[in-house]
């Protein structure tokens, strides 16, 4: 019997930045981003996308790679990040700060504004690599709601994961602190 879902089980310290995969945080499976490790480590760091880090109220965070070191994760190779097309959840607009969970867009490049622990920080989607330019507020683009997919059976796009950081404005909270 042939099975059809594009995916193998590798290791943290098998995989390169800028890949999406699964694997247990805390207990739970979390669907990661890979990101290019600090310069004394060799496995890459992950971003606990969804349902986030456990360690920071489930926001998408930064977590040290040796946490889930020598544990099986599920690579999806083909996995596509969608932003939402929704104008609802797009920012034109200046705007002061970047919430945590945002994608943004500058030029043709995406990142993910994740929570370090120590303030936050923009990762590219492409290569995981920490954002030294500035991706600032200012100039770039902001998505508020996207989604992680894959191509199911027949190649049907199959709906991982949806990161919003999109407020309810009848209830107004400040998404930016």
């Amino acid at each position: 019997m042939q099975v059809e879902f594009n995916c193998y089980q590798a290791t943290i310290q098998d995989i390169e930045p800028g890949v999406f995969f699964a694997a247990a945080v805390g207990g739970e499976t979390t669907f990661c981003l890979s990101v290019q490790p600090d310069s004394a480590q060799t496995a890459p760091n992950l971003l606990t996308l969804w349902p986030g880090h456990p360690g920071l109220k489930n926001k998408i965070g930064l977590l040290n790679g040796s946490v889930i070191s020598g544990q099986p994760i599920l690579v999806y190779p083909e996995a596509k990040i969608v932003p939402s097309p929704n104008s609802r959840h797009l920012r034109l607009d200046p705007f002061r700060s970047t919430p945590v969970g945002s994608l943004l867009i500058k030029e043709n490049e995406f990142f993910i504004q994740a929570a370090t622990g120590n303030g936050s920080k923009a990762y590219s989607c492409r290569n995981g690599a920490a954002s030294t330019a500035s991706v600032a507020p200012f100039t770039s683009v902001l998505f508020a709601s996207w989604e992680i997919m894959i191509a199911g059976p027949g190649g049907e796009p199959h709906t991982l994961c949806v990161i919003d950081v999109t407020v309810d404005e009848s209830h107004p909270v400040d998404i930016f602190s």
